[in-house]
């Protein structure tokens, strides 16, 4: 019996090891080489539970520590960009600031009231939420607004475009992607500055409102490239996440449904489409003449390999001043960051701020810095 003891727990130690090496280096890896690995990448936070809880056995068993050190140290490693303790004093230096938002279509199907799927009529008044979500953006007193899912109606209360530019934002990079009935859908970009330059690129072949928008300002001795950014959602519909609630119920039957099978084929898409999304992005940011701030809905965690790609080529603004988790996904789950601003090392990071309001299925950031003598 001692014996079998001892043999499963250095079994143990191999497999929490091996899985624990795959999962953190699957995040260097393209996904469109090798999409499954993704999914391992994901299960980090996870696997570094798993390596402490190994760790505490060590001393029940004595055997292997150095293995087990080494392996618990490696996962802490895999999830060190989900978490920043830099101070969050605004020193009061900061010229400028930005606020990116995904403000769902400011919740014009009601989502925010709704607990299930059963419906997607419209609202037809503009309600506290919309109120609410004016009121946000309003009191950030951005100079720059970057707004994924943006919706605008050419008659009706959700008449965007208008009321912001009313409010002050006179300058705007408005690209809609798609119109249905009264209602215009994409991504928005509103500046106090002036506009000397647009450009956008969707990513129409599966999904109509994603895609790269980018907008060249003019500030006092210098323009800055603003690349907001809305990537590849996982595209999940009401059936979908009907499916999912289902899921519960483990049967095999269940797991090999055919909504199972369409459930895993658009996962696999996302991942896909994101990691070609990301080739283009890269792209943008070295050819740029300009100092960027890269911002908008990423749909990536930080322990993600287009997370890794960007943070090679720009600063990440919550790694350089934020605190804490820095989660923008409104979820049960903790520390779900998949928002973020990014930035030239031309501009300085004064402060990172996300602002906890309930209002859309994301928390908008406000980003403020300091414009510095530009490298380009």
């Amino acid at each position: 019996m001692k014996k079998l003891v001892k043999y499963l727990w250095k079994w143990l130690v191999v497999l929490v090891t091996t899985y624990t090496f795959i999962s953190v280096i699957s995040s260097f890896i393209p996904p469109k080489f090798f999409w499954g690995l993704f999914f391992l990448s994901y299960s980090v936070p996870f696997v570094v539970g798993i390596n402490l809880a190994v760790l505490l056995l060590y001393f029940l068993f004595k055997k292997h520590f150095w293995i087990i050190a080494i392996s618990t140290a490696f996962s802490i490693f895999g999830i060190s960009n989900n978490w920043s303790w830099k101070s969050d004093v605004n020193d009061g230096t900061a010229n400028y600031s930005l606020m990116t938002y995904n403000v769902r279509v400011f919740d014009l199907y009601n989502w925010l009231d709704r607990k299930t799927w059963d419906t997607w009529e419209a609202r037809t008044d503009n309600g506290a939420t919309l109120d609410s979500l004016y009121s946000t953006i309003l009191e950030s007193d951005a100079d720059f607004l970057c707004i994924q899912e943006f919706i605008n109606q050419k008659k009706g209360v959700y008449q965007s475009e208008k009321y912001l530019k009313k409010q002050g934002y006179k300058y705007a990079h408005l690209t809609y992607a798609f119109e249905q009935n009264v209602n215009q859908f994409g991504i928005a970009t509103f500046s106090k500055y002036p506009i000397v330059r647009k450009e956008v690129r969707y990513f129409k072949e599966i999904s109509l409102n994603t895609g790269i928008q980018i907008t060249d300002v003019k500030i006092p001795g210098d323009t800055l490239r603003i690349i907001n950014v809305h990537m590849q959602s996982f595209k999940l519909g009401k059936s979908d996440f009907e499916h999912l609630n289902t899921l519960s119920d483990s049967t095999l039957q269940k797991i090999d449904s055919k909504p199972t099978k369409d459930l895993l084929k658009k996962i696999k898409l996302a991942f896909i489409k994101r990691s070609e999304q990301l080739d283009e992005l890269l792209s943008l940011i070295d050819e740029s003449s300009h100092p960027v701030l890269l911002c908008g809905d990423f749909n990536e965690l930080p322990n993600s390999y287009l997370y890794r790609a960007l943070s090679d080529r720009l600063k990440d603004g919550f790694q350089e001043v934020g605190k804490g988790f820095g989660k923008t996904l409104v979820s049960n789950i903790p520390a779900l960051r998949i928002d973020y601003v990014f930035h030239s090392s031309s501009i300085k990071a004064i402060s990172h701020n996300v602002v906890q309001r309930k209002l859309s299925d994301h928390y908008p950031i406000i980003f403020e810095f300091k414009k510095g003598k530009s490298n380009y």
